[in-house]
């Protein structure tokens, strides 16, 4: 089990309502689309995951994963929305790891 993803998909589902379970299926819906695109590049950007890396996570190509990282960059920049709710899900996902860290140093 990887923390950091599975965090970023309780987030990620969290945030945008989705059930957590259907974010990395087959579906093309858009929001389920971008929930992906949420989860890899917070693991990317963030704390500098690999694509092979992610892509075993997810069970996906990483020429799938390296595909993501121009589309999310363009969304950033482009849709005001979806870089607030990028903000959002960093912001939660980096302040529960915070609490995890401190909770185990404190456990020690």
């Amino acid at each position: 089990m990887d923390a950091r993803f599975e965090i970023a998909k309780d987030q990620v589902s969290q945030i945008m309502q989705l059930p957590r379970e259907l974010i990395f299926s087959n579906t093309r819906q858009q929001e389920f689309v971008d929930a992906r695109r949420y989860v890899i590049a917070y693991l990317v950007f963030v704390h500098g995951y690999g694509f092979s890396r992610i892509g075993r996570l997810i069970k996906r190509h990483p020429s799938t994963i390296h595909y993501t990282y121009p589309v999310h960059q363009n969304m950033m920049e482009s849709n005001s929305k979806y870089a607030e709710t990028f903000g959002l899900i960093i912001r939660r996902c980096n302040a529960l790891l915070i609490k995890g860290a401190v909770w185990q140093q404190k456990k020690q």
